[in-house]
């Protein structure tokens, strides 16, 4: 499991929406960006995501992938 397992532009500043890689062997989509929030699904390497938007070092996913619930990762 990783907290944030996205690619990250190294200058830290990822866009706050558009497209992003999961890059561990798979990342826990949770319902809040917390990594003590629920788990709703997890997403594999490789799985291309859209995100609405980027808070502290998480991404809100747009749409549900993999059964997993539109949420945070």
């Amino acid at each position: 499991d990783s907290a944030v397992a996205v690619s990250v532009p190294e200058d830290g500043h990822a866009k706050p929406v558009g497209l992003y890689e999961v890059v561990a062997s798979r990342s826990i989509v949770r319902g809040a960006p917390s990594t003590s929030a629920q788990a709703q699904g997890a997403l594999p390497k490789g799985e291309v995501v859209e995100a609405e938007l980027y808070r502290d070092g998480w991404i809100r996913l747009s749409v549900r992938r993999h059964g997993a619930s539109a949420g945070w990762m």
